[in-house]
């Protein structure tokens, strides 16, 4: 169970939430664009005391020493808030944080008491508040640079006078976070080694919270109800440190928050970690802006330089945007519209449109006489004005998306790590809450004010206080309380405990939880009134009453169904499942669900272990914030074995590791040349039950350092993995090790001999002491490649044969003449799989690879048979071979910079044919890739390869190629592939032949869609139709050529490409169906069999809508997938499942 809270919101033309500052309850604005915590006190005069809201009591305010002046407003107009800075308990939702700096103002113009709230709470990064950087400047001599906070130009009747967002500002527009006079240091010094280590006790209430952990998650979600025009069902909430209730992070479109470094006012970091970057304010990246449907251009004011982002904040009642953009709108719609026309402005985030509801963006005008409108007519004015454009010394946002987007979509601020933010980065989670009825609603919703003579709807309520996350509302309000006690001083005898145990004994276990939440709910009611009308001298009543819930809470934990059926020893076998992929490693939430379960976890050494297995980097690793966690889990893991992942080895992780050396089953080390010695004191620890060892060298300048592997302290030794890093080979045989990996590494000969011996030889000698190796892998490691010289350098010279008599994978990417001298010393099985990577000096001359000797020693079978894959991509510039067939070896061999070079590609298939084939030759040839001009290619190759009985095109731009040569006599009279049976041609869609929807907008616009033509297609030479005819003549043209020269064509296949410009398309049956008629016509007198049908399809799914079916998705698309690739982060499970589970999936 997530323990959070909810905090009920209340809208006027702001939003406020109940705050508790010491003992007084005030209602405070929310606001995300700025991050200080201020209030009123009564000491603020006579404007203050008659805005009728509470006031803190300036007796009770401890102080620390400094003034602080906070300045709002915008270009034309400005306001302030001064005051002292002290220190008290606040709390919000009941959690509470002690000493919390805030500013106490006594001196203020601002329009904050009007809107019913007493100050501000600002949910903000810690480099905008103006407390903490003044705080800060008292504690350290570190320069901090400034933040520019941009002005906003804003009409007089514009509700946006009433924001409060801005951060503190002088009259130059500049952001002041010095201003203010400082009479004296803060009474306690201390000591910071960079401005992030402060936030945990100089920082803002909010950062405070995520610092100290005391929320289950460093999030807080706004859903901002709507006050006017058509009032929303719900009421406006604030979710602290998790989802509202029935949502998950799945079920939101997450994007990161843009960061500042310190050249663009940022905050600098800290000495050990010197690229970290710190968020100012909740910006996110924008992908474009929408109007009705409409993409708008982007601003000419901006910066190219610069992207488009957007600010989200709580502070802001308006939208606002680049200036030439919005003049642009104004100009579609007018300065005024007609209300009841709904107009949608949509922001495109993270791939995903969040519109504005209709009834958000547009703003009721008065009329001039009266206070409503003309009885047939109401007009709007768009929640929008401009705001001025990112600039490189100030934010690089260009909009300001405040309560009109907030009101229209449910918004998560996730504040991550704040003191390392590359370890957990902040994000913001947006779901919309636009209903696909809103515009209908809009224009029922004029229809009524028109009806009541103009008049529009409007609420506006005092901010409740928080309560649990249950079933039923408990916020404060006086209809909740008894008419007796609203009307008398509140009696803490009035109400026992006496009961609870009684009654509590005689319910059924079904109804236990029900009546846990009912009387929880009843307790902090009394909590409420207890501290209103009696505090402080109820000080143990409230304990007492908090003690009683945390009771109530325990058997509401205890009477869940999950701990009624299931018993303990089951309950600790599924804790033992849980691993760190799983969840958020620094928060550990399964162990804060209840007591009960933290005990029994306590109990699972699996899980401790499964724990320890998530990689422990650098960056997110202190020793001496960690090590005594690093301790524990490493004791509560026995006696299971450990499965580690380090990319450092300090002396201190070292030293801990070697206690418990003999339980590490997998070790993956990552070191620099300084921590060398760390790594061998722990390469010598006995590790008997050691199977996986991966070591890796970070990069750096310098020689790449030898390590002594004590091989037989690893007895169980299965797999090794080094990487820029070389080791001293074992003294006798090790047959344990199945698994070698080489990456830049190598084997060096022991100390004890003083002959200079080569990488290559080193290996191959070692590999000697290696007999049961399966998989050997080496990437430039024989060569010890380093550079354009080396294509230069011989092979040297090898003497013995080395057996390998149970290598089935053979992998090596090194220097051609390197790979050839070590396989002719190679000797392993027939049927081991090859993957060959020759590097080779590239001429524009004339030029040809050799196929490696000796790759071939396989005896095939009389009627072996063999298959090439050929795939040439030109856009990357490889070359790939792949070798199929029973009793022909496996080999794959990639070229790179071969793929524009059709005379290396030529001349290399056709010398690994002879070099593979068995006696049948090859039989079977697929041709994948689009090339250019190959004409000359397929004219050169086809020839050498005349036993070939399946020839597959698997481009279109092949088939035009091949067909032709296939019909054309030779200079002997002879045609090429006369034992040819079975031809496999593409043909492709026509550009301008029209596809449906299909996937397109169920999943993304790569995905497939369905062909819509008509029958007979489009009647022109790029149409469905002339496209098929041209592809009927070019092979009835063939098979005549050929009928009677050679054995006849049995079997002709004609695969459906499908690229159709952006699309993947399939056909429909019936087009199927047509086109194979049309070739049965054409052809049906040269081929007993001809087929028709769609590519094999991988269906790759990134988003699936919530509201959609797998029933919707096309017959015709589904019956062609042949493997599927989900994100599961962002798919429904639900229609997950659906869709795995149709039958049409064959």
């Amino acid at each position: 169970m997530c323990m959070r809270r909810v905090a009920s919101i209340t809208p006027t033309s702001t939003y406020n939430v109940l705050v508790q500052v010491g003992e007084t309850f005030v209602p405070l604005l929310l606001d995300t664009g700025s991050a200080d915590l201020w209030v009123v006190t009564d000491q603020c005069g006579d404007s203050c005391v008659q805005a009728n809201v509470p006031l803190y009591p300036h007796a009770d305010l401890t102080p620390a020493g400094q003034d602080v002046q906070l300045l709002y407003g915008d270009s034309r107009t400005g306001t302030h808030a001064t005051g002292p800075i002290g220190t008290a308990t606040v709390g919000v939702a009941g959690m509470s944080i002690p000493d919390q700096y805030f500013a106490a103002i006594v001196d203020t113009n601002t329009t904050v008491l009007q809107t019913g709230s007493s100050g501000i709470l600002g949910l903000g990064f810690p480099p905008i508040s103006v407390i903490w950087r003044q705080l800060l400047s008292s504690n350290t001599t570190r320069v901090i640079p400034p933040i520019y906070k941009r002005w906003v130009a804003v009409p007089e009747d514009s509700p946006a006078r009433q924001d409060h967002s801005s951060s503190s500002a002088d009259s130059t527009g500049r952001a002041d976070h010095t201003s203010g006079s400082q009479k004296s240091r803060v009474t306690t010094q201390q000591s910071f080694a960079s401005p992030a280590d402060s936030f945990s006790t100089l920082g803002s209430f909010f950062t405070r919270l995520v610092t100290w952990e005391i929320l289950s998650r460093p999030l807080v979600v706004t859903s901002l109800q709507r006050d006017t025009f058509s009032l929303s069902e719900t009421t406006g909430t604030l979710s602290l440190g998790g989802l509202p209730f029935g949502l998950t992070d799945e079920d939101l479109t997450w994007v990161p928050v843009r960061s500042y470094s310190p050249s663009q006012g940022g905050l600098p970091p800290p000495p050990d970690a010197p690229n970290e970057v710190y968020p100012l304010v909740w910006e996110i990246p924008v992908d474009d802006v929408y109007l009705d449907g409409t993409k708008l251009p982007r601003s000419m004011l901006s910066p190219a330089s610069i992207s488009l982002s957007a600010l989200i904040d709580t502070g802001n009642s308006l939208i606002r945007g680049p200036q030439d953009v919005v003049e642009q709108i104004i100009s579609i719609l007018g300065n005024t519209f007609d209300c009841s026309i709904p107009h949608t402005l949509s922001f495109e985030i993270g791939g995903i449109r969040f519109p504005v509801d209709p009834r958000d963006f547009a703003h009721p005008r008065k009329s001039h006489h009266n206070s409503g409108y003309p009885a047939l007519h109401a007009r709007c004015r768009p929640a929008l004005v401009s705001t001025d454009p990112p600039s490189s010394d100030g934010f690089s946002y260009s909009w300001s998306l405040g309560d009109p987007f907030l009101k229209s979509t449910l918004v998560a601020f996730y504040y991550g790590n704040m003191t390392r933010p590359s370890v957990d980065p902040p994000r913001v989670g947006l779901r919309s809450t636009v209903p696909s009825n809103a515009g209908a609603e809009l224009e029922e919703a004029v229809s009524a004010a028109l009806f009541r003579g103009g008049i529009f709807p409007a609420t506006s309520q005092a901010a409740p206080d928080a309560t649990p996350l249950q079933m039923q509302s408990m916020s404060p309000s006086a209809d909740m309380v008894p008419e007796e006690t609203q009307s008398m001083p509140y009696d803490v005898n009035a109400w026992s405990f006496s009961q609870d145990n009684s009654a509590y004994k005689q319910l059924p276990p079904d109804e236990i939880q029900e009546w846990c939440l009912s009387r929880t709910a009843e307790y902090q009611t009394h909590i409420f009134f207890i501290r209103k009308h009696l505090a402080p001298a109820a000080y143990d009543a409230v304990c007492e009453i908090k003690s009683k819930i945390r009771g109530l809470r325990h058997e509401y934990n205890s009477a869940a169904p999950i701990h009624r059926y299931l018993p303990p020893e089951l309950l600790m076998e599924i804790f033992a499942y849980i691993h760190p992929a799983m969840t958020h490693r620094r928060s550990l939430r399964v162990l804060r669900v209840c007591r009960y379960w933290r005990n029994l976890i306590v109990k699972t050494p699996q899980f401790w272990a499964n724990l320890l297995s998530f990689p422990l980097t650098a960056s997110s690793w202190s020793p001496l914030w960690h090590m005594d966690r690093f301790n524990v889990e490493l004791a509560r893991s026995a006696p299971q074995s450990l499965t580690l992942s380090l990319d450092h080895c300090n002396a201190l992780t070292v030293s801990t590791l070697t206690i418990y050396a003999d339980r590490i089953s997998s070790l993956a080390l990552a070191f620099h040349v300084l921590e060398l010695e760390n790594v061998t004191r722990l390469l010598q620890r006995h590790m008997p039950r050691l199977r996986h060892l991966s070591i890796r060298k970070c990069y750096q300048i310098g020689n790449r350092p030898t390590l002594t592997l004590t091989f037989p302290h690893y007895p169980s030794l299965h797999s090794l993995q080094l990487e820029r890093s070389h080791f001293y080979p074992p003294l006798a045989p090790h047959t344990s090790l199945r698994h070698l990996k080489l990456k830049f590494a190598t084997v060096h000969s022991l100390p004890t001999t003083s002959n200079f011996v080569s990488s290559m030889r080193s290996i191959h000698d070692a590999l000697a002491n290696f007999p049961n190796l399966e998989t050997l892998c080496t990437a430039f490691s024989l060569s010890e490649y380093g550079g354009r010289g080396f294509f230069n350098e011989p092979a040297p010279e090898l003497t013995r044969i080395v057996r390998l008599p149970l290598l089935r994978h053979l992998e090596i990417q090194d220097m051609s003449a390197h790979i050839n001298m070590f396989l002719r010393h190679l000797d392993f099985p027939s049927t081991t799989s090859l993957v060959l990577e020759p590097a080779y000096k590239f001429t524009r001359g004339p030029m040809m690879v050799p196929v490696p000797p000796g790759i071939n020693n396989a005896s095939h079978a009389q009627r072996a048979e063999m298959s090439l894959s050929l795939c040439v991509w030109p856009f990357d510039g490889s070359a790939r071979w792949e070798t199929h067939g029973d009793g022909v070896r496996p080999v794959s061999v990639t070229l790179s910079m071969a793929a524009r070079r059709l005379d290396i590609v030529s001349t290399f298939t056709s010398e690994l044919v002879n070099a593979l084939a068995p006696a049948g030759g090859l039989t079977s040839l697929t041709a994948e890739g689009t090339w250019g001009h190959a004409k000359e290619y397929w004219t050169t190759l086809i020839p050498r390869l005349p036993r070939l009985r399946h020839l597959t095109c698997v481009a279109s731009t092949t088939t035009r190629d091949v067909v032709p040569l296939l019909g054309k006599p030779q200079t002997n009279g002879e045609f090429l592939c006369p034992n040819l049976t079975h031809l496999t041609v593409a043909w492709t869609l026509p550009y301008d032949v029209s596809v449906g929807s299909g996937l397109a907008t169920q999943l993304m616009p790569s995905d497939a869609a369905v062909v819509e033509s008509r029958e007979g297609g489009v009647d022109d030479d790029r149409g469905m139709t002339a496209s098929q005819d041209s592809l009927c003549g070019m092979l009835r043209t063939c098979l005549t050529e050929r009928a009677g020269h050679c054995g006849p064509i049995q079997k002709l296949s004609v695969a459906f490409g499908g690229s159709c410009g952006i699309y993947e398309a399939v056909l429909q049956p019936r087009e199927l169906h047509s086109f194979e008629q049309r070739l049965r016509d054409t052809l049906g007198m040269f081929l007993p069999e001809i087929a028709v049908m769609n590519e094999e399809l991988a269906l790759t799914v990134f988003w699936i809508g919530l509201e959609q079916s797998a029933t919707e998705l096309s017959s015709s698309y589904l019956q062609n997938i042949v493997s599927i690739t989900i994100s599961i982060e962002f798919s429904d499970v639900t229609l997950l499942n659906q869709l795995l589970t149709d039958e049409r999936l064959s």
